[in-house]
């Protein structure tokens, strides 16, 4: 892990959006934003015309999300992954009420566990961890991936605390991830076919002291940015080549920065949430980013268990 503690400067716009924010994902079909916000147990869209958000509310908090293939959501609830088929449909002036189809249980035997963080990999399989979300937070999270034709499987990685900053290289064979609790992201050799890991080590540390990564992902260039807080006055965003050599360090005015994403007709807009309420726009000099693919939901997928 290298480190280059050369600062890059970016425009920071606070947009007029005052919500608490996790899951940040840019919808490029229909060219706008989804967001949940757990404590509601809220999903928000805001397309990319602005004005006033789309709002969703369900029994359950939704914890991570992608976007589908077909046009539906993948939700990630406490213990499922449910599909939102219709998810801004409109009858007579009002939104629907949503249906979401349960597709498969997690780890339902362990009240201490919920879904945390998760993302499509290259090839439109999603991936996604749990945390721990009882009083002890021992590291009893793990890494799974779900995909139509093969159900949910467990991969290989270390057990965590909060599961986070899933993402992946431009080929798909790299994955990268976090636990929350700690400062380091890492990087693991991966087969999305076999669901299969190895060679896992270290990537890159925390930009600050004590910090723990919250969130990360590729840009078009190969190059990895880590969203970090440290619990104090700012959070950072950190950006490092593949090699994990560190090109710059930004500081953001929330010290617990939650997600990110890159959106925008032409992917140069970094939008980033913080846990503590608002949204920022960061525009890096140069910094172009890297669509999602979506979740690939065309094989039958019934409940699995």
């Amino acid at each position: 892990m290298q480190q280059q503690t050369d600062d890059c400067t970016a425009g920071k716009t606070a947009l007029p959006l005052p919500t608490k924010g996790h899951g940040l994902r840019w919808d490029a079909e229909r060219q706008g934003w989804w967001w949940s916000q757990p404590q509601s147990a809220s999903l928000y869209y805001l397309g990319g015309n602005a004005g006033a958000p789309v709002r969703r509310r369900f029994p359950d908090s939704v914890r991570t999300l992608a976007t589908c293939a077909s046009g539906a959501l993948l939700l990630g609830f406490a213990k499922k992954l449910c599909a939102l088929t219709r998810p801004l449909s409109v009858t007579r002036g009002k939104a629907d009420e949503p249906a979401a189809t349960v597709l498969c249980v997690v780890d339902a035997a362990e009240p201490r566990t919920a879904i945390g963080d998760g993302r499509t990999d290259r090839s439109g399989r999603f991936v996604f961890g749990t945390r721990n979300i009882g009083a002890d937070q021992r590291p009893i999270g793990s890494f799974y991936q779900y995909s139509a034709d093969h159900g949910v499987r467990r991969l290989a990685l270390p057990t965590v605390v909060s599961a986070s900053a899933i993402c992946f290289s431009a080929d798909g064979r790299t994955l990268y991830f976090a636990d929350a609790a700690h400062g380091v992201l890492h990087a693991a050799d991966y087969d999305s076919e076999l669901a299969s890991v190895g060679r896992l080590r270290p990537f890159a540390a925390a930009a600050q002291p004590r910090a723990a990564v919250h969130d990360a992902l590729v840009d078009q260039q190969g190059c990895v940015w880590i969203a970090q807080g440290a619990g104090g006055a700012q959070g950072t965003l950190a950006r490092h080549s593949p090699d994990g050599t560190r090109l710059c360090a930004i500081a953001l005015p929330d010290p617990t920065p939650a997600s990110m994403a890159f959106g925008g007709a032409a992917l140069d807009t970094l939008l980033l949430t913080g846990a503590r309420g608002g949204f920022r726009a960061a525009s890096p000099d140069g910094a172009t980013g890297r669509a999602d693919t979506p979740f690939d939901d065309a094989a039958p997928a019934g409940p699995r268990r």
